[in-house]
């Protein structure tokens, strides 16, 4: 009997991991069914989803996908993503953390664009910019050179403007 829950599990998982933009593995121990569903509160907020199943069911499904995965050890959770909603995840996750000290909470692998990230790189998904965080600072990059070359010439006009100001009430003054 088993054998067919994880037939079942692993073929709805499978849709499930076509379907994603981006994931994130996360692992948490201790964490009490308060702190959980308001864990999936703030995913749901967000429009993210966390799943949980056994891990090796997970690595084998995710690998069977193409995603190289590391070993998945204790408690484990993954949080499907459209896009790069992955990155608003992890920093929910490591919000999450900061609130609630007392539980081992981390990410542990994540899927961002077809790349598989894990290990200490794993953490650090929670600081890398949203794709519309990287096109505004893409806009002021671009823009930058434009921007200081309106400021000095606007600053010629009004150098010269002062420049016959002063040549003009130095002359005024001696007539």
């Amino acid at each position: 009997m088993p054998n067919i829950v994880n037939r079942l599990t692993v073929k709805e998982f499978a849709g499930e991991v076509e379907q994603m933009g981006s994931c994130i593995v996360i692992g948490f121990d201790k964490m009490t069914v308060a702190q959980a569903e308001s864990l999936r509160g703030k995913f749901r907020e967000v429009d993210v989803e966390l799943r949980v199943l056994k891990n090796r069911l997970a690595v084998k499904v995710l690998e069977g996908a193409g995603f190289r995965m590391p070993k998945l050890v204790g408690k484990c959770g993954i949080v499907f993503a459209p896009e790069e909603r992955a990155i608003t995840a992890a920093k929910l996750v490591r919000d999450f953390q900061v609130e609630h000290k007392e539980l081992a909470l981390e990410v542990l692998a994540g899927i961002v664009e077809g790349e598989v990230i894990a290990g200490a790189d794993a953490k650090m998904i929670a600081d890398m910019p949203d794709k519309q965080t990287v096109r505004g600072q893409l806009a002021g990059l671009l823009m930058a050179p434009g921007r200081g070359l309106a400021v000095s010439l606007s600053g010629l006009g009004s150098g010269l403007a002062r420049c016959l100001q002063q040549r003009a009430d130095g002359e005024g003054g001696k007539a």
